[in-house]
Parts: C-alpha cells; sequence; structure tokens
C-alpha cells in the first residue's frame, strides 16, 4: 500500500475483533503476547524505512498491541499528525501525555465528592499503572474506577467505543449506592448521545439514579471538571 502514496496516506494495523456471534464462520484466532511483539517489531522496522523514502511513518499498529505485548508505547511525536486516532492509534499515548502535562494543577481540588469512572477492559491497566497510581498518591479525592465487559458484543471485545448502554448500566448499578456522579468514556456514544444498543444517554441516567457525565480524552479536564 505504501507503493500508492499519497493516494493512500496513512495505514494502521489492528488486530481481529472477535466477537461471540461468530457460529458458522471460520476460525480465527487473536494475538497473543509473543505474536503481538513480533508484530510491533516488523511494524517499527517498516516505520524506518518508509520514514526515510517517504518522508512519513506511513504506517502504525493499533494501541491494542501494544497492550498485548506488554510494551510501553512510543513517545508522542511518533504519531505525527494522529492521523488514525479514531481507530485506535495513538490514542492512549495522546491521553498519557495531555495527563502528564496538565496533572499537577489538580492538586489544588479540594471535594467530598464520590465520582465512578466506567471504562473498558483494555483502558483499565492503563488507568491504574498509570494515572490512578499517581491520584491516589497525590491527590485527596474519591475518585474509583470500574471496567466493563462487553456481554453484548463478548468479552474479547475490549475497547470503551464498543460498550452498550446496558453493559455500562449493569456495571453501575450494584455500586452507583457509594457514587454521586458516574462518568461514561467519551467514545460510548453518538453525535445523537445514544449507544450501540440505541439506549439514549438521558435513558441511561433515569435508570442508574445519578448524575451522569461524558468524560474527555483529556482526562485532566475531565477531573477538574467532575469534582468543581
Amino acid at each position: 500500500m505504501s507503493a500508492l502514496y499519497s493516494g493512500i496516506q496513512t495505514l494502521a494495523i489492528v488486530p481481529v475483533g472477535l466477537t461471540r456471534y461468530r457460529d458458522g464462520l471460520p476460525e480465527l484466532q487473536h494475538f497473543n503476547r509473543k505474536e503481538a511483539d513480533e508484530v510491533l517489531d516488523y511494524i517499527d522496522k517498516r516505520q524506518k524505512e518508509l520514514y526515510r523514502k517517504l518522508g512519513t511513518r506511513f504506517v502504525w499498529p493499533s494501541d491494542e498491541f501494544y497492550m498485548l505485548a506488554g510494551r510501553s508505547f512510543p513517545p508522542r511525536k511518533t504519531y505525527e499528525d494522529l492521523a488514525q486516532f479514531e481507530n485506535g492509534v495513538g490514542m492512549y499515548r495522546e491521553f498519557l501525555t495531555m495527563f502528564d502535562r496538565r496533572r499537577q494543577p489538580l492538586r489544588k481540588i479540594r471535594s467530598d465528592r464520590r465520582v465512578l469512572f466506567l471504562t473498558g477492559r483494555s483502558a483499565e491497566s492503563l488507568f491504574n499503572r498509570g494515572i490512578m497510581s499517581w491520584i491516589h498518591r497525590n491527590l485527596d479525592l474519591n475518585l474509583s474506577i470500574r471496567a466493563v465487559d462487553n456481554r453484548f458484543w463478548g468479552k474479547m471485545v475490549t475497547v470503551s467505543g464498543l460498550l452498550t448502554g446496558r453493559d455500562l448500566l449493569a456495571r453501575a448499578r450494584p455500586v452507583v449506592g457509594d457514587f454521586d456522579l458516574v462518568v461514561l468514556p467519551p467514545n460510548c456514544l453518538n453525535a445523537d448521545q445514544l449507544f450501540l444498543d440505541d439506549m439514549s444517554l438521558s435513558e441511561f441516567q433515569a435508570k442508574l439514579g445519578r448524575e451522569v457525565r461524558i468524560g474527555y480524552y483529556n482526562v485532566a479536564r475531565t477531573i477538574r471538571e467532575v469534582f468543581a
């Protein structure tokens, strides 16, 4: 595909998404840690070659490959203009970079609000490994995070953008009494404020019986606003 540059400007490599709706279909397997590691090594090599030839890396692996391989995300500059952001390429690097740049003013926040963040399984380790550990060490805030299993598409679908209203509701209801506010991922609703299962945000909030807000990709901004 790089031979067709600049007619094709970027290419994203994304692991196959396997849902539970696969009756009668060819058998496919998800990548394991070793295979994800090999994919990243290959793409890194190709990026270097293409950058010398085209002046752009052209091809990027999705964030999921780094999580599968247990690797750290590359520096922000290696994603260039984040052209494949909506396809999950560089999203978590941008997520972490923005938080690191904007986290210090959060030390000034004082609040008794009890806030719950809901997210997909793939983002849970990212939150807990980096952002939440810093928050618990440095901020006196009652902030918790819960991962949501995707029961609609199947547990192998772990991204927050494919969570349905019903699955989010099922995860929040048992614990909602411990919180004043629930924050949802920014990519689980469309422009009409509907989840993938056509539940509306207003219906979700009414069923939950708690204030609900939609977070930003900028986590520091989200924390600042929900604890204001």
